[in-house]
């Protein structure tokens, strides 16, 4: 269900990480601090990472690690600072926009690449009250979050969550 209540734009600040995780071929935007009520649930954007067997391990790796160079490039020009912007609420998560040419890298990379999963788009046909003509393509679960003021923020649309952002590699 949709929770619409209040149209007061607030904003919060936070630390996040970009996290590559080289051998599982994934990009996750997570908080740097603990939140997590449940940490193998863990609160998280889910940037790129793929469902079926159509590509070998290594060329999953290939795609992820040069979308990881390309936002890393783009984090690095902005400062570390990245704007998630609220759209929908819905009970347990929230869908929303990050800054412009994020996107446009990680729908680029989607484009040529649609190995990568999509599943997690808003489906736009069930919201008409969206605007139709972009994407929907991020959504991070608040419901699993211990920080109140985060859990308050995202359960509100057009709010806005000013990250910034250190980028990290992993071989998990």
């Amino acid at each position: 269900s949709t929770q619409s209540t209040g149209s007061k734009q607030t904003q919060a600040k936070m630390e996040f990480v970009l996290k590559h995780y080289k051998k599982n071929c994934c990009l996750q935007l997570k908080p740097k601090a603990k939140i997590s009520t449940v940490p193998e649930r863990c609160v998280h954007f889910s940037v790129a990472w793929f469902r079926g067997k159509e590509l070998s391990k290594d060329a999953k790796r290939a795609i992820t690690a040069e979308l990881y160079g390309k936002l890393t490039e783009f984090l690095e020009k902005n400062g570390g600072k990245l704007t998630f912007t609220t759209v929908i609420a819905c009970t347990n998560c929230t869908y929303g926009h990050l800054d412009d040419e994020f996107e446009r890298l990680v729908a680029e990379c989607r484009v040529a690449h649609p190995e990568l999963c999509t599943e997690k788009n808003l489906p736009l046909e069930n919201h008409p009250e969206v605007p139709q003509d972009r994407t929907v393509m991020f959504h991070i679960a608040h419901s699993r979050s211990t920080d109140e003021e985060l859990n308050a923020l995202l359960k509100k649309p057009g709010q806005k969550l000013e990250m910034t952002i250190e980028c990290v590699e992993v071989n998990k």
